[in-house]
């Protein structure tokens, strides 16, 4: 059993466990003006949009320095890495882009276990959901959000919650609750769980509690990066959101080393997959 998490490359995780590639581009989740639009919720940002971001992050700073310039480096180098990506990823087609990429690996990952239940914690625009759902169109699909989260890492509006999903017709069920708070005792047997709610500590370490009672082959998790200077790829931010899920990822499996048979963090990806 395993009760610490190993890097490992995409291609070497595809291989050791039998991951197809699921191209959610052409199965028609995602085009181009769905691209657009996760690219600029995920920051990356162009021309005038671009200066408009810049001059935000100056008014952020006066206000909250501690944070920016404790990782002052890591906040040059995110915009000149912004500038140097959109360089080359114009030209690339949309399935190659990040975040799109990284839908298509979690989505692969998760069909890769032949679920017939997907749990997913965190619902936001439910774009996950939306990819599981596509990716293994016979699962039943759950997915959990608080209806009010201003106190959220990421507050949304309650009519933007799970839009994606409802844009593209799919069937999943949503549930509205605080994960720390849901009896998950209500729920059937979960094959795959994905966590990518609240990136709190307590939050992620009881969402793992919980949820490996009722998960049986696999958990994967978001915004697992070991440190701001490993590999990550497209992934080009990096914070004390990170810090804390890795915490709690690596306590929860030193605390629970007899759960979990493999735990991997895909290098050049925030995705951390603990297999039984």
């Amino acid at each position: 059993m395993s009760n610490k998490v190993t890097p490992i490359s995409l291609e070497k995780f595809r291989e050791l466990h039998n991951v197809p590639i699921v191209d959610l581009v052409s199965l028609g989740l995602f085009d181009g003006e769905d691209c657009r639009f996760l690219e600029k919720e995920f920051g990356y940002l162009r021309g005038f949009e671009r200066l408009l971001h810049l001059i935000k992050g100056v008014s952020v700073l006066i206000t909250n320095p501690g944070p920016i310039l404790k990782n002052i480096d890591q906040v040059v180098f995110n915009q000149l890495k912004d500038f140097k990506k959109y360089s080359k990823d114009i030209e690339k087609p949309i399935n190659e882009r990040y975040p799109i990429s990284d839908y298509i690996n979690k989505a692969s990952i998760v069909s890769s276990f032949s679920p017939k239940n997907i749990l997913e914690i965190g619902t936001f625009y439910g774009w996950g959901a939306a990819s599981f759902k596509v990716a293994a169109p016979r699962a039943t699909i759950y997915t959990i959000n608080p209806e009010v989260t201003d106190n959220a890492n990421n507050p949304i509006r309650l009519d933007k919650i799970g839009e994606a999903f409802k844009k593209k017709n799919l069937e999943v069920n949503q549930i509205w609750a605080d994960s720390t708070k849901f009896d998950f005792t209500t729920l059937p047997k979960i094959d795959v769980t994905y966590i990518d709610g609240n990136h709190d500590y307590e939050f992620v370490y009881k969402d793992l509690e919980n949820t490996s009672k009722i998960t049986e082959k696999a958990i994967l998790l978001d915004d697992y990066i070991p440190d701001k200077n490993s590999p990550r790829g497209d992934v080009r931010a990096w914070g004390p959101w990170n810090e804390s899920v890795v915490r709690a990822v690596n306590d929860f499996l030193y605390d629970n080393e007899k759960i979990f048979k493999y735990a991997y963090w895909i290098e050049h990806t925030p995705i951390c997959v603990l297999i039984k």
